[in-house]
């Protein structure tokens, strides 16, 4: 299922049995590098800046890795010898943000790297905590016992405004909900993030204590919107039920009620 990244005429991608880079017009391979149960979608590239040259971004296991775009090699002073321990695994790439990797997983933490160096720069929990927006939605505690509320699908980040849209799964299991009373936000939910800083900016819940794993698979689509003459940044974001949501992508009000 990897989509290959293009950059300066060679093609990048991953399968399960490794990395590879291949000559765009000719198809033929340039490096290799073997790995085991990399990101399933593909990879993300930091294209550098003046300090630090460009890299790819992927990850084998729970472990984040950065590659140099001419070797394969792991990028020595990133982590651990190229590597860094997230404690869960991507079914699809991170989102880059100028100097942030923005990782999904299969826990309920989306969190931000440092592209030079692989430090921890902020985590955002899909579960609503104490004090946030949406924690009344969790009745006798659940949110300290409750799985899912993961993001396997694609992020997308607006990069003029710093804000990262995530499209948020189902809490706890599938077809039954009688451990989670209550609305169980973010899951199945729309939620917008400071990407310099994790700070939650909105969320729109879709689908409310979601029994039917209507997980939003698809990635937030950024577009803009004019109505009544005034043109709007928008976000749309489709799911598994048929209907499409369109919000003001600053704000999170519904564009058409």
């Amino acid at each position: 299922e990897s989509t290959p990244l293009a950059i300066d005429g060679i093609l990048y991608f991953n399968a399960q049995n490794g990395f590879y880079a291949v000559d765009g017009v000719t198809g033929q391979q340039i490096w290799k590098k073997d790995a085991n149960a990399t990101t399933r979608r593909g990879l993300a590239y930091w294209p550098g800046d003046a300090r630090t040259p460009g890299r790819l971004i992927g990850s084998t296991g729970t472990r984040l890795i950065a590659l140099d775009l001419k070797t394969g090699f792991p990028v020595q002073g990133f982590g651990e010898d190229g590597t860094v321990e997230m404690g869960t695994q991507m079914a699809s790439p991170p989102t880059i943000y100028k100097h942030l990797i923005i990782t999904p997983g299969t826990t309920p933490l989306i969190r931000a790297w440092n592209a030079r160096t692989g430090a921890l720069v902020w985590t955002f929990n899909l579960i609503a905590q104490p004090g946030q927006p949406g924690h009344e939605t969790w009745e006798n505690d659940a949110w300290k016992t409750i799985g899912g509320t993961n993001v396997w699908g694609y992020l997308t980040v607006d990069n003029e405004r710093g804000i990262v849209y995530i499209p948020n799964s189902i809490a706890g299991s599938d077809y039954v909900g009688v451990e989670r009373p209550g609305n169980n936000a973010y899951g199945t939910s729309l939620v917008a993030v400071d990407a310099a800083t994790g700070t939650l900016k909105w969320y729109q819940q879709l689908v409310h204590h979601d029994t039917w794993d209507y997980d939003l698979a698809a990635h937030p689509t950024l577009f803009d919107a004019t109505i009544n003459g005034r043109r709007i940044p928008a976000v749309a974001q489709i799911g598994k039920f048929g209907l499409l949501f369109m919000f003001d992508r600053v704000t999170g009000q519904p564009l058409f009620g």
